[in-house]
């Protein structure tokens, strides 16, 4: 069963305290403690933080994905499971709106009877928001299905799509396309050769499917990310084991209406997987991962660099505290790629934020780390202009809410990044 995450939650709706409830929930939000300024400026040298936060209400709540907006502040797209938030059902998409300060400017929900999540937005060119994830809400059977919305720059609803077939199906990635559409990467056990394949969809402006297209062999794979080409066609990336005994980094390239034009398998024979990908100047990509160590410690965090045929050009892996990962990466104005992703903390309790800056060819030109307690390998991490913002969930309960707190709060770190 192709799922995020497993989840059994059990709803719980009083009405006779949601405003008050509420209104502890606002509070404890603006109120949400300070970065401790110093001890971060001496972990993490040109990476300033401007704020942390933890929001959320009674049950549980998550955080999946962040992006930076054009007034300076940022989306917080995720889950929600917390009683006076949620507008039906078990899980609601949980989408947030932050200033540049750090403080709410509007939140909403989007679901229906079942269990429903957001795990990645784009802003589109009329200032509303595009979002991808799954749901169990809109069919008759039990089975998810790719979840797709589209709101007005205040978070309203405009439309909704479910989309799949009779499998399972999720949603990984959506982009707003030159053309004013979308397009839509995940994974399918509904149709393809395997037990699950890269599933790419393309709609208009308004949602209508034009066309579907699956890609795989004949066992397991996962597409984590997509992007449109300067040529006008897309790339996905991910992983797949239908070419070996272990996965390998999957790359898909199609012309613009879908139809296949390369497909390339790189990587080890223990384990490799690619999580983001930007097209490079050149033409080529770069790819940012993890991958099997070669001294046998376990993961690291590795960047991947093609031409524009997918022809693996190098490779190079950052081991970070024995174990690591690698969740972003950027081309630097100056030259070189900053890389983002976790690593094991150095009493090996915990993860720490794993960053390195390397050149051209991906050779390390620095490496930090900076220490939270309430890091987590799981969690996203965006790279914007204006620095880094990581995104995840918290088991910390609420200070000022009265109500016991079961569940994990949503949880939002902002960091300037003074790098050129």
């Amino acid at each position: 069963m192709l799922t995020n995450y497993n989840r059994i939650y059990n709803k719980s709706i009083s009405a006779r305290i949601i405003f008050g409830a509420l209104s502890i929930f606002f509070l404890a939000v603006i109120l949400s403690p300070p970065v401790k300024q110093s001890a971060w400026a001496q972990a993490a040298g040109s990476f300033t933080p401007e704020y942390e936060k933890i929001f959320g209400g009674r049950q549980g709540d998550r955080g999946f994905h962040t992006i930076e907006t054009p007034d300076g502040g940022f989306i917080v797209l995720g889950e929600t499971n917390s009683y006076h938030m949620h507008g039906s059902g078990g899980t609601d998409a949980y989408l947030v709106k932050f200033d540049d300060k750090g403080y709410i400017q509007w939140q909403k929900t989007y679901g229906g009877g079942s269990n429903d999540l957001g795990t990645f937005i784009q802003q589109t060119t009329d200032g509303g928001y595009i979002f991808t994830g799954s749901t169990k809400s809109f069919n008759r059977s039990s089975d998810e299905k790719i979840y797709l919305v589209k709101t007005d720059d205040k978070g309203v609803e405009m439309w909704f799509k479910t989309l799949g077939g009779t499998g399972e199906d999720s949603g990984s990635c959506v982009r707003q396309t030159l053309d004013g559409g979308y397009i839509v990467a995940g994974q399918t056990t509904s149709s393809g050769a395997g037990e699950s394949d890269f599933y790419l969809i393309k709609l208009d402006d308004q949602g209508k499917v034009l066309w579907e297209k699956t890609f795989g062999g004949k066992q397991t794979e996962i597409c984590t990310s997509v992007i449109e080409t300067r040529d006008g066609g897309y790339l996905q990336v991910g992983r797949s084991n239908s070419f070996g005994d272990s996965y390998a980094i999957y790359l898909v390239k199609t012309d613009p209406k879908g139809n296949k034009i390369w497909e390339k398998v790189l990587g080890s024979t223990d384990w490799d997987t690619a999580v983001h990908v930007e097209e490079t100047p050149e033409g080529g990509f770069i790819l940012a991962g993890e991958s099997a160590a070669e001294n046998a410690t376990g993961l690291v965090a590795s960047l991947v660099k093609t031409d524009s045929l997918g022809n693996l050009q190098w490779e190079r892996k950052y081991s970070g505290v024995g174990y690591s990962i690698g969740k972003s990466v950027r081309q630097l104005e100056a030259g070189g790629y900053l890389l983002a992703g976790w690593t094991l903390s150095k009493d090996r309790s915990g993860f720490d934020l794993y960053l390195v800056r390397t050149d051209g060819y991906g050779y390390r030109v620095w490496e930090k780390t900076l220490e939270n307690e309430k890091f987590s390998q799981d969690f996203s991490i965006q790279q914007g202009k204006s620095g880094l913002t990581v995104t995840g969930w918290w088991a910390d309960r609420l200070k000022w809410n009265p109500v016991r707190d079961d569940g994990v709060q949503v949880y939002l770190l902002k960091l300037k990044n003074d790098t050129p």
